[in-house]
């Protein structure tokens, strides 16, 4: 769940979803100028649109989840 109050971005243009932490981190703080430690959730998508990465910093430490879209997922236009 979400915590109330956190930020969602989401990436318009797809990634190499082999990034890792620091790649993904480093997009951020390129592309909108942000620090990903900022607390937000930053949600990256593949260039065919079959999975997603979300870079999220809980407090604690970089927290990167992946998920396998279903087979019957379209895309997100």
């Amino acid at each position: 769940m979400i915590p109330k109050g956190v930020q969602i971005y989401v990436g318009l243009a797809p990634i190499d979803l082999r990034w890792g932490f620091d790649r993904l981190a480093g997009a951020v703080a390129e592309k909108i100028g942000r620090d990903a430690r900022g607390g937000a959730l930053f949600v990256f998508y593949g260039r065919q649109r079959h999975a997603i990465k979300v870079l999220f910093h809980d407090g604690t430490g970089m927290c990167l989840f992946y998920n396998q879209l279903a087979s019957h997922c379209t895309s997100f236009d």
